[in-house]
């Protein structure tokens, strides 16, 4: 037993580092924060010892201090493939697309068939980087994205049919390699952290990439004017040019992603869930299906406005390319900044009420999108959904991870990649045929209820976290 004197000294030291002490019968006395971690004490004669493997994460500059070479790489790869995928090609691909003449209706087969390409890879993409290693499927990853992005626009020197083709086919190659980078991602990213600084990452990786996205959405709306005034192109031709900057972005990840070590594999093992919900003692089958509905309707909204904000924008309100990227890189910033308070906002309500939440804010920002159609509704309903999606998408990568067996967590992964890829490729086929006919405000809010479902799904098979008894808080802590 440790003497009352030196437990004192133990908590006062762990309160003032930030450290987690759990109520438990030895320190039920004294007055420390309690939350998820544990802080493990070790008697040695008339030493103490805390352990240093279960010192709680506070911050991001400790979690940082914690993150070895691989984290970091990874968190590169992230900000490279944000200012290239989600910055520049997410405001240039589909005025590109109208440059070369055509409508809303290419527009959704194009994106639909990315999405269709990435569902059916996911399943493939976790056995793959469960056959051959994680580490390898990112680099694979970025290869392909980085060939697919570059190819695309020789589409200008083909006509007809096979212009449409070409490009349905090379953005299906980008795809593909997103699919095989984010799949492997999550079980990367677990195997290179332990659970003090995993969630700091998790945050990192969907927070960063926003921000990078923020200041590629700024060189994607400047760079065709201003290649167009340097060089002697054709407007569309400076459209071309300005996607190619992207893929040169991403063969530097890959050199990046090269520079990476072995992950020590991870055993699996029949541990029961990390979480305690509802769902936890239902069949992993089961639990794996029901998220993937929610999963698949909850992306209905993204999908929507992500496939078709710069169509909506250039056809419908009439805004020049330089301030479309304005308004996507700063939506993309304020959605970065929310994703970083995700872990804070996750430890004081923890995850399922978060998911909840911010799935009804995707939604109600859908809405405002859809009913103001002046530049200031776009602006502040696309920042509100990207803020809101980045908010809820830490919570809902480790809810994916933890509310199933260890064993069943990689097709997890690959399931909830799939459906996400099938929602989104749903949004662009459906979206491309629906907006021509009806338009895009109907279009909008039919995505924005189909996200309002989503969040009465999971809350009503999922529920909220259940309060453990005093008596399982003590036994948890003396475990």
């Amino acid at each position: 037993m440790l003497r009352h004197r030196e437990l004192h000294l133990i908590l006062k030291c762990a309160e003032f580092s930030g450290c987690v002490v759990p109520c438990s019968p030895h320190t039920a006395g004294f007055n420390a924060p309690f939350h998820a971690a544990r802080f493990h004490f070790v008697a040695s004669g008339n030493h103490v010892q805390a352990s240093h493997d279960t010192v709680a994460v506070t911050g991001y500059f400790q979690a940082l201090r914690l993150f070895n070479r691989n984290v970091r790489i990874f968190i590169l790869s992230a900000l490279l493939l944000g200012f290239a995928f989600f910055g520049i090609y997410a405001v240039l691909l589909n005025l590109y697309l109208l440059r070369l003449g055509y409508g809303p209706t290419v527009v959704g087969l194009v994106n639909g068939m990315g999405f269709v390409a990435y569902a059916v890879f996911s399943l493939p993409a976790g056995a793959l980087g469960a056959r051959f290693g994680t580490r390898r499927m990112l680099q694979v990853g970025f290869v392909l994205a980085a060939l697919g992005m570059g190819l695309l626009p020789a589409a200008q020197f083909l006509e007809g049919g096979a212009q449409v083709a070409w490009i349905a086919v090379t953005y299906t190659i980008t795809s593909m390699g997103l699919d095989a980078y984010f799949v492997n991602s999550n079980p990367f990213m677990l195997q290179s952290t332990t659970p003090r600084e995993r969630m700091y990452l998790y945050s990192l990786r969907v927070g960063m990439s926003p921000i990078a996205a923020f200041v590629g959405a700024l060189v994607g709306g400047l760079l065709p004017g201003t290649l167009a005034g340097l060089l002697p192109v054709t407007d569309t031709a400076s459209f071309a040019l300005s996607l190619l900057v992207a893929a040169v972005a991403l063969l530097i990840g890959v050199v990046a992603l090269c520079n990476t070590t072995e992950t020590a594999t991870r055993v699996d093992d029949e541990e029961a869930p990390v979480r305690a919900s509802r769902s936890s003692s239902g069949l992993p089958v089961l639990i794996i299906a029901m998220m993937g509905l929610v999963i698949m309707l909850r992306i209905a909204s993204e999908g929507a406005q992500r496939t078709f904000f710069n169509v909506y924008l250039d056809e419908i309100l009439a805004m020049p390319t330089a301030q479309i990227g304005l308004l996507a890189a700063c939506g993309q910033l304020i959605g970065g900044f929310a994703a970083l308070m995700t872990p804070y906002i996750s430890r004081r309500w923890d995850l399922e009420p978060v998911i909840v939440w911010a799935s009804l804010g995707m939604a109600v920002s859908t809405v405002a999108f859809a009913l103001i159609p002046h530049w200031a509704g776009a602006a502040i309903g696309y920042a509100g959904l990207v803020s809101f999606t980045y908010i809820q998408r830490p919570c809902s990568l480790r809810h994916t991870m933890e509310v199933v067996p260890a064993r069943w967590r990689e097709t997890a992964a690959g399931v909830a990649n799939m459906v996400a890829g099938i929602g989104w490729g749903t949004m662009g086929f459906a979206g491309g045929f629906f907006v021509s006919i009806y338009g895009y405000q109907s279009f909008f809010l039919i995505s924005a209820g189909l996200t309002g479902i989503s969040a009465v799904v999971f809350f009503w098979y999922f529920g909220l976290p259940r309060r453990k008894t005093p008596g399982e808080q003590r036994a948890g802590a003396l475990h």
